[in-house]
């Protein structure tokens, strides 16, 4: 057997939000993983995309590259902006 990690979705399945600290009718499902769901785990795991995949009964994410994703399209945004402002200036002093 395995043991689980945290459950952070109600019994109806659906995820708290990110950093909520109150969980009402939170998912009471037991830690240790039973075979069946450890080969479910196995098979989600070979899916995972690296950044977020749901299943029914978990969801697996990986924050770390969550937060690369988030600070590069920032980036690209911030530069587009750097761009368009440079443009509209050299067309303003034309």
């Amino acid at each position: 057997k395995a043991l689980g990690a945290h459950i952070e979705m109600d019994s109806g399945g659906q995820l708290y939000s990110s950093g909520a600290t109150f969980h009402p009718d939170e998912h009471t499902g037991v830690l240790p993983l039973g075979v069946k769901q450890v080969v479910e785990l196995n098979g989600a795991l070979q899916d995972f995309n690296g950044f977020y995949n749901r299943h029914p009964d978990y969801a697996i994410s990986h924050p770390v590259h969550n937060l690369l994703a988030l600070a590069a399209g920032a980036i690209v945004v911030l530069a587009l902006i750097v761009q368009g402002a440079r443009r509209f200036l050299r067309k303003r002093r034309a």
